[in-house]
């Protein structure tokens, strides 16, 4: 696990300023722990990991041992000692890792020697009500036990120590923070297709080069209506369009490779992109998104089988990727003149359908007349009635 170490004089606003005084922390040993109950809460947002402590130092004081301790939901954790000095300035310490919540958590430290100048005091004012009277709002719980825990010994009401948390997120609540610490490589390519009916598909290839396990991989897009089977996590299906993204059904191990498929069901033409991401920082970003293209799916698809022969037919496969009402026709020329065989289907989407064009009759004579000895080439046509989709191919009848 990563750790801080203590730095002199951290850049950055206090408190109070380096020549305004602050009192001193009560004669220890003592624990002080800040307590916050105001309005102000983190409670619905993603999970976060305390990670270390700024505490800021006014003049007046005096040099000793503290260990930063942190309290929430019944942990009450605390670091190891280390030396805050009295120069004024700010010092950064590491801190225990627990569950952070800006309302419900609770941060100050172990006085094990000194009399550190970090306590600010404001002055009460009833008239400015439950949620705004600083004495209403904040306050330091003092503990002469070891522990912090218990009933306080004593409550500075309107108080506030002048330490300041450091925390990251941590979507796997691993208590190791997200941003500094929990590092992958997530990398992604992606196949478009089309099924039978002209819906997206999606192949997403998603490799975790590691060092870490991406716990809590997730697909992120801006394509509309978008969905995975892969993501029994998502909220709602489709995605909610506010976020269209999905957590995968399960941690991606280092070194693991999956294939993910992303489904849109409209035959339209796609452009998106699709980013993986995961729990942590990523060591190479370049490689977590994929743009995604595909043009518009044919709207019907003609197949004439081998050989036909005049007496039984032209035997032709129709498949359309919206329903309606299709004209097939099969044409004949030769020499001028021209045969023509039709018949109006009706095809539902992605549901392939069998018509034979037979000429029968006066037609199928002059077929006969037409085709001769040889064998002769014919044009195949499907046009959606009312609609401009329409497919061709050619074929070659036989005697």
């Amino acid at each position: 696990m990563r750790r801080f170490v203590v730095a002199a004089a951290v850049a950055g606003a206090a408190l109070f300023p380096a020549s305004a005084s602050a009192d001193n922390t009560p004669a220890g040993p003592a624990t002080l722990l800040n307590q916050w109950r105001g309005a102000s809460t983190l409670e619905g947002r993603p999970p976060a990991v305390l990670v270390g402590a700024e505490v800021q130092v006014a003049a007046g004081g005096q040099a000793g041992t503290i260990r930063i301790r942190a309290a929430f939901q019944g942990v009450n954790a605390v670091g190891d000692p280390v030396q805050l000095p009295a120069e004024p300035g700010t010092y950064r310490f590491p801190a225990p890792h627990i569950r952070w919540d800006t309302r419900g958590s609770q941060l100050g430290f172990d006085q094990v020697t000194g009399g550190h100048a970090v306590v600010g005091q404001s002055v009460c004012d009833p008239s400015l009500g439950q949620w705004m009277d600083p004495c209403e709002i904040q306050r330091v719980n003092v503990f002469t036990t070891s522990t912090g825990e218990g009933a306080p010994t004593e409550t500075l009401r309107g108080a506030r120590l002048a330490i300041t948390e450091i925390y990251e997120p941590d979507l796997d609540e691993d208590l190791v923070g997200d941003t500094t610490e929990d590092h992958t490589d997530l990398k992604v390519s992606a196949t478009p297709s089309r099924d039978d009916a002209g819906n997206l598909r999606v192949a997403l290839r998603i490799t975790n080069a590691g060092p870490l396990a991406a716990t809590v991989p997730r697909l992120v897009t801006d394509l509309a209506g978008a969905r995975s089977d892969a993501c029994p996590k998502t909220p709602a299906s489709p995605w909610p369009a506010q976020w269209r993204q999905c957590a995968l059904d399960r941690p991606l191990a280092p070194g693991e490779t999956r294939t993910v498929t992303l489904t849109r069901d409209s035959p339209d033409a796609v452009a998106t992109t699709v980013t993986v991401a995961g729990d942590g920082a990523d060591l190479a970003e370049a490689d977590n998104t994929v743009r995604v293209a595909a043009p518009a799916a044919t709207p019907l698809k003609l197949e004439t089988a081998t050989s036909p022969r005049v007496d039984t037919g032209v035997k032709v496969r129709v498949l359309g990727i919206r329903d309606g009402r299709t004209r097939v026709t099969a044409e004949f020329r030769r020499a001028g003149e021209t045969v023509k065989i039709g018949k109006v289907i009706k095809l539902k989407a992605g549901q392939e359908r069998t018509v034979t064009l037979k000429a029968t009759g006066a037609k199928l004579r002059a077929l006969r007349r037409l085709v001769g000895k040889r064998p002769l080439r014919a044009s195949v046509t499907a046009q959606k009635l009312g609609s401009k989709d329409q497919a061709k191919t050619r074929t070659t009848i036989r005697p």
